[in-house]
């Protein structure tokens, strides 16, 4: 059986934060535009990554970038060549929800649904 594109960067990427999951997939159109932009610019934001502390690496994941991830795939490129970072501290939920939700232009409604209460179902 073939992995899928989905299947091959989340094999690569390990754990996702549950509210980075949680959040809405963007539009067909919105990710081919996507698409287009980073075959064209290549990924200008690091994908970023949430530990416990720098020595400390149990319960890592990626709390930002599964959209860059998608399309850096859809373009044949290998995850590896994403960029990435990692961030230190607080709590995975709480950092997706900064760099995804506060930042992000979802509605009224996709801003204040799922991520919340899916992340702590899943604790």
């Amino acid at each position: 059986m073939t992995k899928t594109h989905e299947d091959r960067w989340r094999a690569f990427v390990g754990a996702v934060a549950p509210a980075c999951d949680a959040l809405p997939d963007l539009s067909e159109a919105d990710f081919t535009k996507l698409v287009d932009d980073v075959g064209r610019h290549g990924i200008r934001e690091a994908a970023i990554y949430w530990q416990p502390t720098e020595s400390d690496n149990t319960g890592r994941c990626l709390v930002s970038g599964r959209h860059r991830y998608r399309a850096n795939e859809a373009l044949g490129k290998s995850p590896d060549e994403v960029p990435s970072r990692t961030v230190f501290g607080g709590n995975p939920l709480d950092w997706a929800v900064s760099l995804d939700v506060r930042r992000r232009h979802l509605t009224a409604v996709e801003r204040t649904s799922p991520p919340r209460e899916t992340a702590k179902a899943s604790s």
